[in-house]
């Protein structure tokens, strides 16, 4: 892919990454028409689960069974039923 193929008029603008920075450069330049976008708060270490998430449309995308919470040392948590789980334990 190369810029001449995705040249044009788009609608919206969204960041697949799990940074701040591509968010606050789209603000900057007013490309930015929301507050946030689903993928702002989520971090995802493999491209190809993006790509899964996006051919899927966002399916049980907020479910809870589906849902991790990762600390900045990469351990993950989730909840079952309420309780918390830690799956690296």
């Amino acid at each position: 892919m190369n810029l001449y193929d995705i040249k044009g008029s788009y609608d919206a603008v969204f960041s697949l990454g799990s940074a701040c920075n591509p968010a606050l450069q789209f603000q900057r330049l007013n490309l930015k028409r929301f507050t946030s976008s689903p993928l702002d708060w989520n971090y995802s270490p493999f491209l190809s689960d993006v790509n899964r998430l996006l051919k899927n449309k966002f399916n049980g995308f907020m479910e809870l069974k589906n849902m991790r919470v990762i600390n900045d040392k990469g351990v993950s948590i989730y909840a079952d039923e309420g309780v918390f789980v830690f799956p690296d334990k």
